[in-house]
């Protein structure tokens, strides 16, 4: 289950009616390439986006925005498409979901920079072309929710660890501008990423990271791993749970986070980011989080 203080998903699995677009709608829909997907995609995402833009409050006519944006993003993977939409004051909200196969670890170079292509060479080679596509999408959400994305690419985003559960980005160089937060959800194939830029005024940013480390602190007697070697992109199957330690987990994590955990919300983390996500999700002041909803 997917969620995010202040931040709802909104999941475009049919097209909309060409019957139902608006006049401006229905001339960039004229503008498309007659032949081909792009067309059913174009509608399945307008789609979701105008069910997005009608929870934040604005008109529903999808041929009005143009991005980045301050309020929705849209990101389309095969067939479906997901926008992502913020009731917050930021000054952008990017969101990228990839499903199909991670990039060629030979094109890393494209989007990742020195430091980060460094920390890509450490992890494990199995791993490697997952945290791939993560770090792909979580590049993408940055660069789309940026207002300022028109002066550089990918690589101008700079991640001081590899991509887990959520996180803060810096600029490598250009004005300094809003600051950049993201959250990164693994799905049964494939990653969803989305990324906030921050309005500097707000004093309370939307997506406020927690420390991992407290999680890993308490989770290391349990699964009796170090603390340090314990990160947001281990995935469960790293862990190898044997029935009894993974109750053992839920009924620990319940007592000190003093919230309701079940055996199949451990069941449905695909990482210990994800577990973190979901304890977050459930603590006193964490209201509006919202799950993906088709």
């Amino acid at each position: 289950m997917t969620r995010v203080p202040g931040v709802r998903f909104f999941l475009g699995r049919e097209p909309l009616p060409v019957a139902e677009l608006t006049g401006g709608e229905a001339a960039q829909y004229a503008a498309l390439p007659p032949h081909g997907p792009r067309r059913r995609a174009w509608l399945t995402g307008r789609h979701a986006l105008r069910r997005a833009l009608v929870w934040t409050g604005r008109p529903a006519d999808t041929s009005r925005v143009t991005f980045p944006h301050d309020a929705v993003s849209l990101s389309y993977s095969g067939a479906i498409a997901v926008v992502a939409a913020t009731d917050g004051a930021v000054a952008g909200i990017g969101v990228d979901v990839e499903t199909g196969p991670p990039p060629d670890i030979e094109t890393a170079r494209v989007f990742l920079r020195d430091g980060e292509l460094r920390m890509l060479r450490r992890l494990p080679p199995p791993r490697q072309p997952g945290a791939l596509l993560r770090w792909w999408t979580v590049k993408e959400a940055l660069f789309k929710a940026d207002p300022d994305n028109h002066l550089g690419g990918l690589r101008r985003y700079v991640l001081g660890t590899p991509p887990g559960g959520g996180g803060v980005a810096r600029r490598a160089a250009g004005r300094c501008g809003a600051g950049l937060s993201y959250r990164s959800f693994a799905l049964r194939r494939g990653y969803l990423s989305v990324a906030l830029a921050l309005d500097p005024t707000r004093s309370v940013p939307p997506m406020a990271n927690r420390d991992f480390s407290e999680l890993a602190a308490k989770l290391a007697p349990l699964i009796s791993r170090p603390a340090a070697t314990i990160s947001p992109d281990l995935t469960m199957n790293d862990l190898a749970l044997d029935s009894m330690t993974a109750v053992e987990m839920v009924v620990d994590l319940q007592e000190d986070y003093d919230i309701l955990l079940s055996r199949a919300d451990l069941e449905s983390c695909a990482t210990l980011g994800d577990l973190a996500e979901l304890i977050w999700s459930r603590l006193p002041g964490a209201a509006g989080n919202e799950p993906v909803r088709g």
